[in-house]
């Protein structure tokens, strides 16, 4: 689970209109729904980072043979 200095749940509908290609959110699901609309229920986390500044990590394993190979192209 990410950590920040702030982290939100927002919960609502998505309501959209299949004819007329348009979207809106609601904050409560609608009571009359028209025979062209979808409400899909959405839930998104957000998290505020503790910095501004975002950084990835990660790790490249390169197997012994292949660092011979390329010693070798470079002389």
């Amino acid at each position: 689970m990410a950590t920040g200095i702030g982290e939100k749940m927002f919960e609502g509908y998505l309501i959209l209109d299949w004819k007329t290609g348009k979207m809106a959110v609601k904050s409560r699901k609608p009571k009359l729904v028209g025979p062209y609309k979808i409400p899909i229920k959405v839930e998104l986390r957000v998290t505020i980072p503790d910095r501004q500044e975002l950084s990835v990590r990660g790790e490249v394993e390169v197997a012994q043979s292949k660092v011979k190979d390329i010693i070798f192209e470079s002389i």
